[in-house]
C-alpha cells in the first residue's frame, strides 16, 4: 500500500500495466488521443484491463466533447476522465454529472499565478482533481522558488495531483512541503515485448510504500 494516491500516466503496454497495478497504484491513465504518441487504440486499452483489479481507469481525453467522452467511457467502463485545460466549462458540468473528472494543466514558465488560481477556482466544482503537469515542460522542483509557493496555496485549496521531473533524492521534500492528492508517473516504450527495466521507478515507488502495519485502503 502506498502512502499518497498515485496516478500512472499514459500506459501503452501490459508489462506496465501489470507492474503499476502490482505496485497499488490508485489510478491507471491509457491516452486516447489519436494524434498522440502515447495513443492506445480503445480495443487494446479494453485488452490490457481485462488483466487487471483493484485499480481505477482513467481515459485521458483531447478536446473531445462531452458525449464523444462518455460514450467511449461507458464502452471501456472507466472509472474516470480526464481532459486537458481548454475544456469547456459546459462540457465539465455535464461529465462531472456522470463520472469522476480530472483535469490536466500543463504548465510553462511563463505561467501567470495568479491567473491560473483564478482558472482553478472557477473549476473546482466541476471536477474531483487537478493534474499539475510541470514534467512536459521539464520544470524541476527546486528550479523556480516561486511555484513552490504557490503550490503550497495550490494544494491547500484544491485536490492536487503533480506532475513534476522528481526523483527519490527530491520526493521527500516535495511530500513534506505539500498537502498533495496525488502525484502522477510514468512507464515507458518496453525493451522487448513484455521486458523492460523499472529501476528508477522501483526508487520512486518503494520510498512511498506505507509499513505493513500502517497500511489502510486509500477511499
Amino acid at each position: 500500500m502506498l502512502k499518497i494516491k498515485v496516478k500512472a500516466n499514459s500506459i501503452t503496454n501490459l508489462t506496465d500495466a501489470r507492474y503499476f497495478a502490482a505496485r497499488e497504484v490508485t489510478w491507471m491513465g491509457f491516452c486516447l488521443d489519436p494524434a498522440s504518441d502515447d495513443y492506445v487504440p480503445p480495443q487494446k486499452v479494453s485488452a490490457i484491463c481485462e488483466w487487471l483489479d483493484s485499480v481505477k481507469f482513467v481515459g485521458e481525453f483531447p478536446l473531445s466533447d462531452a458525449v464523444e467522452i462518455l460514450e467511449t467511457a461507458e464502452q471501456l467502463n472507466l472509472h474516470a476522465v480526464q481532459v486537458h485545460r481548454f475544456t469547456e466549462m459546459d462540457d465539465l458540468n455535464e461529465l462531472q454529472r456522470r463520472i469522476p473528472v480530472i483535469q490536466e494543466v500543463v504548465l510553462g514558465a511563463d505561467e501567470d499565478p495568479v491567473a491560473l488560481s483564478d482558472w482553478m477556482n472557477s473549476r473546482a466544482g466541476a471536477v474531483e482533481a487537478f493534474l499539475l503537469d510541470f514534467g512536459k515542460n521539464r520544470i524541476a522542483w527546486n528550479e523556480n522558488p516561486g511555484w513552490q509557493e504557490w503550490l503550497k496555496t495550490a494544494c491547500n485549496q484544491h485536490p492536487v495531483i503533480l506532475n513534476m521531473d522528481f526523483d527519490a533524492n527530491t520526493l521527500p521534500e516535495i511530500l513534506n512541503t505539500l498537502p498533495l492528492y496525488g502525484l502522477a508517473v510514468h512507464g515507458g516504450e518496453e525493451e522487448k515485448t513484455g521486458i523492460k527495466s523499472f529501476d528508477e521507478l522501483d526508487s520512486l515507488l518503494e520510498f512511498l510504500e506505507l509499513p505493513e502495519e500502517h497500511a489502510v485502503e486509500q477511499p
